[in-house]
């Protein structure tokens, strides 16, 4: 698991205020969290309970077979362009973690949709993006249209926003 890397990330994170929960068993949603990599992490290491979703069921089914445990949650699910994230009340996950999501549905439709029932499911939400991709604007511009706080670093856009 990519443990240093997660906390790199959120040690860049800090500098824009983000702190994890001190307390056991927070929320953490990772949308297109693929085979859960990452978000492992915040289990394993913060004691977080974690939840996941992605679109693409052979990487869902690696994250259940990574799941040893049986403690996260892995849903094979359109997240965007589908009613999946209604399900889940006000300010439900403690931590909605974003990682190298943004950067590839920016053509999507509905993204702004999509970006506030985010908000509305999460006290928290953190990503870490490229900052340019593909000759799109860069990834700061459109955080900070979205209300983010951002850093940018070595082309990597870390964002930041909190209710």
């Amino acid at each position: 698991r990519s443990a240093s890397l997660l906390l790199n990330y959120l040690n860049e994170l800090q500098i824009l205020g983000f702190q994890c929960p001190a307390k056991k068993n927070f929320r953490v949603f990772e949308p297109g969290c693929n085979c859960g990599e990452l978000l492992f992490n915040f289990g394993d290491h913060y004691g977080a309970k974690i939840h996941g979703a992605d679109i693409y069921e052979p990487a869902i089914k690696s994250a259940k077979n990574l799941d040893y445990l049986k403690e996260a949650e892995f849903e094979c699910a359109d997240v965007i362009q589908s009613d999946y994230l209604k399900k889940f009340p006000n300010r439900y996950f403690d931590i909605v973690f974003v990682s190298s999501h943004f950067t590839h549905i920016m053509h999507v439709p509905g993204l702004e949709n999509y970006i506030n029932e985010l908000k509305r499911i999460s006290s928290i939400i953190v990503c870490v993006e490229i900052e340019k991709f593909a000759g799109r604007a860069p990834m700061s511009e459109h955080l900070k249209i979205w209300g983010f706080y951002c850093l940018v670093k070595d082309d990597i856009t870390y964002g930041y926003f909190s209710h």
